[in-house]
């Protein structure tokens, strides 16, 4: 003989079930969830911690990663010539880097900054990702006309590539020359 359920029976059975699929789902979601956010909380950390190494990231300013360990090389070539490179200040819209030197032993009551005393090199940024530097071979042109932004900055100068040290060191070498013969 067959055994009859009731409705309610079947009924009861039927949300048994549902709710079991429900609970089953909910621990499925709870640990997918749970995998996703140890993973968001790793990749946060990571995160951070390429954020601090990003933070300690020094930018090699030209001035400085560049231009003066040209310097330094152009020094050691004038040993009777002091370098004023304390601060390496880019001036004006070309950034035009003045350096000067003067004579080495000179009296504190000589002027430092007369004819034959001094002489100087005008550096730009040039093409910085190439590791460019240019400088300034005193010649001029006439582009821009007396007055002008364009002049003030200093873009009538003619600049050249440098392309070595001992290029920069015969420049410097040239006004020395150039001024001796000014005073003899």
């Amino acid at each position: 003989m067959r055994r009859r359920y009731s409705g309610a029976f079947f009924i009861m059975l039927q949300f048994e079930q549902i709710s079991s699929a429900y609970i089953r789902r909910v621990k499925r979601y709870n640990v997918a969830s749970k995998k996703l956010d140890d993973i968001v909380t790793d990749l946060q950390q990571k995160l951070a911690t390429i954020e601090n190494e990003r933070q300690k990231l020094k930018y090699p300013y030209w001035t400085e990663k560049l231009l003066r360990p040209v310097l330094n090389s152009i020094k050691k070539e004038l040993p009777n010539w002091v370098c004023d490179d304390k601060r390496l200040s880019p001036m004006g819209l070309g950034c035009r880097v003045s350096v000067f030197f003067c004579k080495r032993g000179l009296p504190p009551t000589a002027g430092k900054w007369l004819q034959g005393n001094s002489i100087y090199i005008v550096f730009l940024p040039g093409e910085l990702d190439k590791g460019q530097l240019l400088y300034e071979t005193g010649e001029r042109t006439t582009r821009f006309q007396s007055g002008t932004i364009g002049e003030i900055n200093g873009f009538n100068q003619i600049t050249k590539p440098l392309e070595s040290i001992e290029e920069a060191v015969l420049f410097l070498k040239n006004q020395i020359d150039a001024r001796s013969e000014l005073t003899t």
